[in-house]
């Protein structure tokens, strides 16, 4: 294998390139982008009747008394969450047609008998507007979802008196991380440009999902084992209701909840586009699906009321708990959980 210099390339020379191993990323990227379709597609379904529904709302006490409700929690929160993971989705679709276009003009290209033009076309195709849209689409979709792990941290940490002390540093290298995508969009630009700040700006934005990843999967997890440890034995041996707090509160749904994938993925990505591998152009095509589908997942949990939604109930150190399970809420017992928040 051999190495190019990435950082000096930039994102666009990676939207820009079809080779084998770019369409080979580009092929794989299509699995992740046809899941993404189809959790998209349930939650654009959701906010549908949510907007459709919006004037319809039911008191906490009559939640007994009425059957359970697949979209039970209708509020303006909830419904800018599931918009903002559905325009998540145009722009992952942005990006996969222009990985689309790509590979078809190269084909088409080497059809027509060009010979081993590879380089001028991607001269050629960085100039591009679809190039350009692809580039703008990519960042937008990494700000996007970056800053909505964010809110959904705030929602993790409500009630908590670490809540800003653990937001604080995240929002800061946040900001640095849009404040050198700007300048690396203006970089490369530019024709004789260094792009010095792609690197920089994939980084910061790698180092705050790994930071809001492991604040909320810690908070959770010490959540689920105080709540486990407080809750009535009574409560325990009831197999729906601990059945559903798993489903809610098991390793898998922290992991979704915490962006877990494409956390790892962004530290994977930015170590092979630092070091300047081939096999970047391979991962580029799959990080840009795998951005916009973990933030779709946490989409596909607030619709069904199974994400935690930061509502704080308590009442001195005694709570009622509603527990969301696959199809609704349920009223719990009241227990003693002390100043924690399960929404």
């Amino acid at each position: 294998m051999t190495t190019h210099d990435f950082r000096s390339l930039g994102i666009l020379y990676l939207v820009s390139t079809s080779d084998e191993l770019s369409n080979a990323g580009s092929k794989a990227s299509l699995v992740f982008f046809g899941i993404s379709a189809s959790v998209f597609l349930d939650c654009s379904y959701g906010l549908a009747s949510l907007l459709w529904h919006h004037r319809r709302r039911f008191d906490d006490e009559d939640l007994e008394r009425r059957p359970l409700r697949r979209y039970y929690i209708n509020n303006l929160q909830k419904r800018l969450q599931l918009l903002t993971v559905c325009f998540l989705f145009a722009l992952g679709s942005m990006v996969m047609a222009v990985d689309i276009w790509t590979s078809s003009r190269a084909a088409v290209g080497r059809a027509m008998g060009a010979g081993d033009l590879d380089g001028d076309r991607t001269r050629e195709g960085m100039q591009s507007s679809m190039a350009r849209m692809g580039e703008v689409a990519f960042w937008l979709s990494s700000w996007v979802g970056t800053g909505f792990m964010i809110h959904r941290t705030y929602l993790v940490y409500v009630g908590s008196p670490w809540r800003w002390r653990v937001l604080v540093l995240p929002v800061l290298v946040y900001i640095a991380s849009i404040v050198t995508g700007i300048l690396s969009l203006f970089d490369e630009s530019k024709r004789e440009s260094q792009r010095t700040f792609t690197l920089t700006c994939l980084t910061l934005t790698a180092a705050v999902s790994s930071i809001l990843a492991a604040s909320v999967c810690l908070r959770l997890y010490l959540y689920r084992r105080q709540a486990l440890a407080q809750m009535t034995e009574n409560l325990k041996r009831r197999g729906p209701v601990r059945a559903a707090w798993d489903r809610a509160y098991d390793t898998t749904a922290i992991l979704v909840e915490s962006s877990a994938l494409n956390t790892a993925f962004s530290v994977i990505f930015v170590g092979l586009f630092a070091s300047g591998h081939e096999s970047t152009r391979i991962a580029f095509p799959i990080f840009g699906q795998i951005q916009v589908l973990s933030p779709l997942l946490i989409g596909y949990h607030i619709c069904r009321d199974t994400a935690w939604r930061g509502v704080d109930r308590s009442v001195g150190d005694v709570r009622e708990e509603r527990l969301p399970t696959a199809t609704g809420s349920v009223i719990l017992d009241t227990y003693h959980t002390g100043p924690v928040s399960l929404g």
